[in-house]
């Protein structure tokens, strides 16, 4: 009788184990991304989504929708190369850079900025030529409470105009923007809740900057 006892034990042993593998092996662990997409405030009515491609397919391997402040998450569950780009649903003329990274050993291999600002490259390309330019380099000075991720540097051809080109700052608060012709421009810094610094007035003759000081806009 007990021999018997101890058979069935053994067999419930045996069936727990193989269980608790069987569970393990069926919820691989994934690599969560989470990032933002700045947008014009023209395209509001536009419709984007970000999408991952594995190295050299076309096929979507991960997608994730926009919430309302731009913010998206994409869940990876494989080691390899990635690009991630934004698309636009309605039309695939505003477009973005693509970003690739790679996975190993379900980790990032380097730390990358997974941010996104969309433009409209036809307008830009046709009111900005590429000849005779420069950069203009400068710095954003902003609250501890503010995330840099969330700050967008404007460049207009008017004070409060239109954006002729939208830059993002990195971490300690610098921006560059390139390919800037002659003329007179305005410049400022947006952050949250439509916080924004004073716009400051650019005049670049002869691919110079006429005022030497250095580029500072102040979000209080």
């Amino acid at each position: 009788m007990s021999k018997k006892i101890l058979v069935l034990i053994g067999a419930l042993l045996f069936m727990l184990i193989s269980g608790c593998a069987i569970i393990t092996n069926s919820t691989p662990s994934s690599l969560t991304i989470e990032g933002k997409v700045l947008i014009n405030d023209k395209f509001n009515n536009q419709e984007f989504t970000v999408q991952v491609f594995k190295e050299d397919t076309t096929e979507v391997y991960e997608e994730s929708e926009l919430d309302d402040n731009g913010n998206f998450i994409i869940n990876i569950t494989e080691d390899g190369n990635y690009t991630m780009t934004v698309n636009n649903t309605g039309n695939n003329e505003y477009t973005s850079k693509d970003i690739s990274f790679t996975i190993e050993n379900n980790e990032l291999v380097s730390d990358i900025d997974f941010s996104f600002i969309i433009e409209d490259f036809g307008e830009i390309t046709s009111s900005i030529s590429i000849d005779s330019t420069i950069s203009i380099q400068g710095i954003v000075e902003f609250p501890d409470t503010m995330n840099f991720v969330d700050i967008k540097v404007i460049l207009s051809n008017e004070e409060e105009g239109k954006p002729l080109k939208m830059f993002m700052i990195d971490e300690s608060g610098e921006f560059s923007i390139s390919e800037i012709q002659d003329g007179i421009y305005y410049i400022c810094a947006q952050g949250t809740n439509n916080t924004t610094s004073p716009w400051l007035k650019v005049n670049i003759v002869n691919s110079k900057i006429e005022s030497e000081e250095k580029i500072i806009l102040e979000i209080k």
